[in-house]
């Protein structure tokens, strides 16, 4: 007997001494045990068909609409202490603005968008990272990279939350100027706060 196809299976099906041989190439070994399963309940002889059916598509429930973004970054932290993880955004967009976003995580698994992220210079080509820069029990952002408006000038800012996912740049510290970046939070000197290295 020929071989047919089901999607994506291949399926031999051969009378060997009088039983039904079974073959197939695939990875769906379930599919595989229904069939043998199926043809060895007796259907020696008669007509066997298969009907291929087209699986219902799963329904996705959108729970952000995120800008697109190329040569960007992002990372998850918790901006306000409701346990929930929300994320900030950096990178290109698809009308050539370098952006920096922040969204905040509703606790039903949406996110929107927190508009005190204006705070931020859009960066692209660099990093966003979260840490507890001044040990106040929340998450401040570092972010690097090329700055907006600028096609090739670098850019290193610190960002302090006020604990409720509020930010204002930091003016006091003086970090290197970086692009193509990255940069790394850990208490170098074991006196309990946070050091980057960038």
């Amino acid at each position: 007997m020929a071989p047919f196809f089901l999607g994506q299976f291949s399926i031999q099906i051969q009378l060997v001494n009088g039983n039904i041989a079974l073959s197939m190439k695939s990875l769906n070994r379930n599919l595989f045990l229904l069939l043998a399963f199926i043809l060895s309940a007796g259907v020696n002889g008669q007509n066997i068909s298969f009907e291929q059916i087209t699986p219902i598509a799963p329904n996705y429930t959108l729970i952000a609409d995120f800008e697109a973004v190329r040569f960007s970054d992002l990372k998850f932290g918790d901006i306000d202490g409701d346990g929930d993880e929300d994320v900030v955004i950096i990178g290109l967009s698809g009308t050539g603005d370098r952006i920096a976003q922040l969204y905040k995580n509703d606790s039903n698994f949406g996110f929107r968008r927190m508009w005190s992220d204006s705070v931020f210079i859009g960066s692209s080509h660099g990093t966003a990272d979260f840490s507890d820069v001044d040990g106040d029990n929340d998450l401040d952002i570092l972010i690097t990279g090329i700055k907006a408006g600028l096609q090739s000038h670098p850019s290193t800012n610190l960002y302090f939350n006020d604990g409720s996912g509020n930010y204002s740049r930091d003016t006091s510290n003086s970090f290197i100027q970086v692009s193509l970046s990255s940069a790394a939070f850990f208490d170098m000197d074991g006196d309990f706060d946070e050091d980057v290295l960038i």
